[in-house]
C-alpha cells in the first residue's frame, strides 16, 4: 500500500479540505480557525482537529487508500480520529485499485467526537476488495451519520461498537447493499448507552441476486435509570434470486421502562401492485423496477452531499442486478 502526499486547502462548502494519501507524514496545520495535527506512520493514522475560535466549522476530511499492482491477504491499517467541539465534519473512505490486484484489508478505526460536533462518515466501497473493518465510536452530546455504501465488495466484514459518554448523543447507520455474483456481507454492530435523551438510529436496505450472502446482528443495550431514550432498528431485503442466503438477528437488552424502543425485518420481491402502477404511466417493466429500487435507496440517504457522491454508482449496480435476473 502507497501513501502519496497529505494536502489541507480551502474547498466549496466547506472551510477545510484535507486529503491523506499514503505516505510517512508528520504535519502540524494551524490558522485562527482550526489546529490539525497528523501523523501517518508504519500504516498508523492519527488525525487530531481541535476548534480554537470556539465557533463552528465545516471540514472534509477524505482518506485516499492506494494499491499499485499488488496481491496480498492481509494489509492492516490503524486510524484514531479524534474530533474537538463545534466542528462539522464530512468524513469519507475510498479505496483505489490499480493494476492486478488480490486485496484482502483489515482496518481499525477509531473515533472519538466531543460536544455540539456533527460527523458524517462515508463508508464507499465501490471497488472489488475483500474488506474487514472494526470501527469504535465514542461521544459526548454529538450526532453522528454513518453511511455504509458497499456495492462491489467481494466479502465484507464489519464490525461497529457505539458508547455514549453524556446525553442528548445522537447516532444514526444508514446500510445500502445491492450484492450479486457470490458477495458476502456479516455486520455486527453494538449500541451501549446508560444515559438521558438520546437517539440511534439503524437502517439498513439490500437488494440481492445471485448465491448472495448476508448476515446481519444488531445489538441494542440500554442501562436501567435511563430515560427519553429513542432506538430503531430497521431492516429491508429485496430478494432478486431464490438462491439468497439472508440471515438477521435484531436483539434489544432494555432494562428500562421510560424509553422507546422497536425493531423490524422485511424481506421478499417487488410488489407487485406498485409495478402495475408505473406500467400504466407508460414505463416498462424494467424502467419501472429501476425507479421503484431508486426511489427505497435514496430515501436511506438523508444528506445531498452523499447523495451526489454515490447516485450514480447505485444506479449502475441496480441495473447490473437487474439485467442479470432477466
Amino acid at each position: 500500500m502507497y501513501l502519496i502526499n497529505s494536502k489541507i486547502k480551502i474547498y466549496k462548502n466547506f472551510d477545510i479540505n484535507i486529503i491523506i494519501f499514503n505516505n510517512y507524514l508528520k504535519s502540524i496545520y494551524n490558522n485562527k480557525k482550526i489546529k490539525i495535527k497528523i501523523i501517518n506512520k508504519n500504516k498508523y493514522l492519527y488525525i487530531y482537529i481541535k476548534n480554537i475560535n470556539n465557533k463552528y466549522i465545516n471540514i472534509k476530511l477524505l482518506l485516499n487508500f492506494y494499491y499499485f499492482n499488488i496481491v496480498t491477504f492481509l494489509n492492516k491499517y490503524i486510524i484514531k480520529l479524534k474530533i474537538d467541539k463545534k466542528i462539522n465534519l464530512l468524513l469519507i473512505e475510498k479505496y483505489n485499485l490499480y493494476g492486478y490486484n488480490l486485496l484482502f484489508n483489515y482496518n481499525i478505526i477509531k473515533l472519538i467526537v466531543k460536544r455540539k460536533s456533527y460527523i458524517k462518515y462515508l463508508k464507499n466501497i465501490n471497488k472489488e476488495i475483500s474488506l474487514m473493518n472494526k470501527i469504535y465510536i465514542y461521544q459526548k452530546e454529538s450526532r453522528i451519520d454513518i453511511y455504509d455504501i458497499n456495492i462491489k465488495n467481494l466479502n465484507s466484514n464489519n464490525f461497529i461498537f457505539i458508547k455514549n459518554y453524556s446525553n442528548n448523543c445522537i447516532n444514526n447507520i444508514y446500510g445500502i447493499y445491492i450484492l450479486n455474483k457470490y458477495q458476502f456481507l456479516k455486520n455486527k454492530i453494538i449500541y451501549f448507552n446508560k444515559f438521558n435523551n438520546c437517539k440511534n438510529n439503524q437502517k439498513f436496505i439490500s437488494i440481492l441476486n445471485d448465491y448472495t450472502k448476508v448476515i446481519l446482528k444488531g445489538i441494542i443495550n440500554i442501562n436501567k435509570n435511563t430515560r427519553n431514550n429513542i432506538s430503531y432498528q430497521n431492516y429491508k431485503n429485496y430478494i432478486l434470486s431464490n438462491n439468497v442466503y439472508i440471515n438477521i438477528k435484531p436483539y434489544l437488552n432494555i432494562y428500562s421502562n421510560n424509553i422507546k424502543c422497536t425493531h423490524g425485518v422485511n424481506m421478499g420481491k417487488i410488489d407487485n401492485n406498485i409495478i402495475y402502477y408505473l406500467l400504466s404511466r407508460g414505463l416498462n417493466i424494467l424502467k419501472s423496477k429501476l425507479l421503484y429500487y431508486y426511489s427505497i435507496l435514496y430515501e436511506n440517504i438523508k444528506d445531498k452531499n452523499i447523495l451526489y457522491l454515490i447516485k450514480n454508482k447505485i444506479k449502475k449496480k441496480i441495473k447490473e442486478c437487474l439485467i442479470v435476473k432477466k
